[in-house]
Protein backbone atom coordinates (compact mmCIF):
# COMPACT_ATOMS: atom_id res chain seq x y z
CA UNK A 1 0.00 0.00 0.00
CA UNK A 2 2.73 2.44 0.72
CA UNK A 3 4.75 1.94 -2.55
CA UNK A 4 1.28 2.23 -4.51
CA UNK A 5 0.85 5.50 -2.71
CA UNK A 6 4.48 6.58 -3.66
CA UNK A 7 4.06 5.99 -6.96
CA UNK A 8 0.68 7.86 -6.80
CA UNK A 9 2.30 10.82 -5.45
CA UNK A 10 5.11 10.57 -7.65
CA UNK A 11 2.94 10.65 -10.80
CA UNK A 12 1.20 13.41 -9.43
CA UNK A 13 4.33 15.45 -8.48
CA UNK A 14 5.54 14.42 -12.19
CA UNK A 15 1.96 15.57 -13.66
CA UNK A 16 2.00 18.70 -12.02
CA UNK A 17 5.74 19.51 -12.81
CA UNK A 18 4.51 18.98 -16.66
CA UNK A 19 1.60 21.37 -16.05
CA UNK A 20 3.77 23.80 -14.84
CA UNK A 21 5.76 23.61 -17.52
CA UNK A 22 3.03 24.03 -20.11
CA UNK A 23 2.03 27.15 -18.50
CA UNK A 24 4.92 28.56 -18.52
CA UNK A 25 5.49 28.01 -22.11
CA UNK A 26 1.54 29.24 -22.95
CA UNK A 27 2.56 32.29 -20.73
CA UNK A 28 5.74 33.34 -23.08
CA UNK A 29 3.37 32.60 -26.25
CA UNK A 30 0.99 35.16 -24.49
CA UNK A 31 3.37 37.37 -23.95
CA UNK A 32 4.82 37.68 -26.91
CA UNK A 33 1.17 38.38 -28.41
CA UNK A 34 0.89 41.08 -26.06
CA UNK A 35 3.83 42.45 -26.96
CA UNK A 36 3.26 42.41 -30.60
CA UNK A 37 0.22 44.16 -30.28
CA UNK A 38 1.50 46.67 -28.22
CA UNK A 39 3.96 47.01 -30.78
CA UNK A 40 0.66 47.03 -33.80
CA UNK A 41 -1.26 49.66 -31.53
CA UNK A 42 1.80 52.32 -31.08
CA UNK A 43 2.36 52.26 -34.86
CA UNK A 44 -1.56 52.82 -35.56
CA UNK A 45 -1.29 55.78 -32.70
CA UNK A 46 1.61 56.90 -34.68
CA UNK A 47 0.30 57.02 -37.97
CA UNK A 48 -3.11 58.91 -36.56
CA UNK A 49 -1.08 61.35 -35.03
CA UNK A 50 0.47 61.97 -38.42
CA UNK A 51 -2.42 61.71 -40.35
CA UNK A 52 -4.42 64.07 -37.85
CA UNK A 53 -1.49 66.46 -38.14
CA UNK A 54 -1.65 66.48 -42.01
CA UNK A 55 -5.41 67.03 -41.30
CA UNK A 56 -5.23 70.16 -39.56
CA UNK A 57 -2.18 71.49 -41.63
CA UNK A 58 -4.62 71.39 -44.39
CA UNK A 59 -7.32 72.30 -42.93
CA UNK A 60 -5.23 75.64 -41.31
CA UNK A 61 -3.90 76.52 -45.32
CA UNK A 62 -7.63 75.98 -46.63
CA UNK A 63 -8.57 78.91 -43.86
CA UNK A 64 -5.18 81.03 -44.45
CA UNK A 65 -6.33 80.71 -48.72
CA UNK A 66 -10.15 81.62 -47.55
CA UNK A 67 -8.62 84.63 -45.89
CA UNK A 68 -6.54 85.61 -48.74
CA UNK A 69 -9.25 85.22 -51.29
CA UNK A 70 -11.45 87.70 -48.85
CA UNK A 71 -9.23 90.24 -48.39
CA UNK A 72 -8.89 90.10 -52.42
CA UNK A 73 -12.57 90.08 -52.72
CA UNK A 74 -13.21 93.03 -49.86
CA UNK A 75 -10.61 94.92 -51.57
CA UNK A 76 -11.58 94.64 -55.11
CA UNK A 77 -15.33 95.69 -53.94
CA UNK A 78 -13.75 98.53 -52.02
CA UNK A 79 -12.02 99.09 -55.40
CA UNK A 80 -15.30 99.19 -57.68
CA UNK A 81 -17.05 100.72 -54.92
CA UNK A 82 -14.51 104.25 -54.62
CA UNK A 83 -14.60 104.00 -58.35
CA UNK A 84 -18.71 104.27 -58.76
CA UNK A 85 -17.80 107.01 -55.66
CA UNK A 86 -15.83 109.05 -57.60
CA UNK A 87 -18.14 109.34 -60.67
Amino acid sequence: MDEELRRMFETLREDGAATCRHFDITVERMERRFDLLADLVRGLDEKFDRRLNDLENRVNGGFDDLRLFTRLTYSDIDRRVRALEVK
